[in-house]
């Protein structure tokens, strides 16, 4: 069984320590990406593409829960 790393765990370390990979592909990607993103007061939000929207970025499992509740009716 493959655990699956949280996808965000590499942007979030690169804005806050700026730590990168040592493979250059990944490296140059991350920095890509991280400028679509932010945190703030710890909470990690997707830039929107307009108007100053911030989309709250959550882990897997996150996502996971909050659409089986929308299904429960709940």
């Amino acid at each position: 069984m493959m655990l699956e790393v949280d996808w965000r765990t590499n942007i979030i370390d690169y804005i806050l320590n700026e730590r990168l990979s040592a493979n250059k592909t990944k490296a140059e990607h991350i920095v890509r990406r991280s400028k679509d993103y932010v945190l703030v007061r710890s909470k990690f939000y997707k830039r929107g593409s307009h108007l100053g929207v911030l989309m709250k970025c959550v882990s897997r499992e996150e996502g996971k829960s909050f659409l089986e509740e929308i299904h429960e009716g709940n």
